[in-house]
């Protein structure tokens, strides 16, 4: 999924003509992630994050597109995922080997940091 994610973003820096394919990569990502278990904490915050990633790319693509509405839910429920990810990973004192670089963030980063779609 983190590569899907991943080649979905480049496809985004591609420009309008890959519009179109970035979108149902990222929807993908996001469609497939849905219910994913796991016994190791690791493989499911990097699926959390991938879906998070991916559902902000995708409020880009929305907010590009004119569709603000949708761009607003997207954005809104990926802060809210990573918030929760973030949330739990310290109440539970998990393993943070899922998040890049080891170090927990909230969705707050997303806006602040424009390096994660470096990755």
């Amino acid at each position: 999924e983190i590569a899907a994610e991943h080649a979905g973003i480049a496809l985004i820096g591609a420009g309008e003509g890959s519009l179109d394919d970035a979108e149902e990569r990222l929807c993908g990502v996001i469609r497939r992630s849905i219910g994913l278990v796991s016994k190791s904490v690791s493989v499911l915050q990097q699926v959390v994050v991938a879906d998070c990633d991916a559902r902000f790319a995708m409020a880009a693509v929305s907010w590009y597109r004119g569709r603000a509405e949708v761009a607003e839910t997207y954005w809104r429920d990926a802060v809210e995922r990573m918030d929760k990810l973030y949330d739990d990973t310290l109440s539970m004192e998990k393993s943070v080997n899922g998040f890049p670089g080891g170090v927990p963030y909230r969705g707050s980063r997303y806006s602040s940091d424009f390096e994660w779609l470096r990755g």
